[in-house]
């Protein structure tokens, strides 16, 4: 079986875009940022002399509490600029080029002008299909994303997806992958 598709950059920027809050990655970053900021609070608060200082603190926290939506998408704004920057590069050079995905018996191929690669039935470990796209892991920590929103493909993938339940005996999950990892990227 033989698939051919390009993944376009602005909807699978969007895409992640959508879900990158719900990485275990980013979860961590931002539970280790309000740490840090609420204890340098409390730090404050102590070692306030006057009550005059005390009360301006924790009027600064309410207003950074109410602001806290504005705070987060300036931040999702940052992060979708960094993903970018990140999707431009060398990195993502085969994600974003015109890929043939190869079914045999024995493994699955991806060509692209830069590269080819071949997995083995076995190094499949991790199967996802979440809105527009078919999300692969495998045990070398290579992601294969194939968008499914071509209706000239979807019988294809969808063998393709029985092709990889058989052979490799890992079943599909319709979820977001949370511990999902972003090549170059730190949060």
């Amino acid at each position: 079986m033989n698939i051919t598709y390009e993944i376009n950059k602005n909807d699978f920027l969007e895409f992640h875009c959508k879900y990158i809050f719900s990485a275990s990655v980013l979860k961590r970053y931002i539970k280790f940022i309000y740490t840090i900021l609420i204890t340098v609070f409390f730090i404050c608060v102590l070692i306030a002399f006057s009550n005059s200082i005390r009360i301006a603190l924790i009027c600064m926290a309410i207003i950074a509490f109410l602001m806290k939506n504005f705070i987060f998408n300036m931040y999702s704004k940052t992060i979708k600029r960094n993903l970018l920057k990140l999707f431009n590069s060398d990195i993502y050079k085969n994600t974003f080029s015109k890929t043939e995905l190869l079914s045999t018996e024995q493994s699955v191929q991806i060509k692209t002008d830069y590269a080819t690669k071949i997995f083995l039935w076995d190094a499949i470990y991790d199967l996802h299909i979440i809105d527009n796209y078919l999300i692969i892991r495998t045990l070398s920590d290579e992601i294969i994303y194939v968008p499914t929103n071509n209706s000239d493909h979807l019988e294809e993938i969808r063998k393709f997806i029985e092709d990889i339940t058989n052979h490799s005996g890992i079943k599909s999950y319709k979820k977001y992958p949370h511990d999902l990892k972003y090549k170059g990227y730190f949060f």
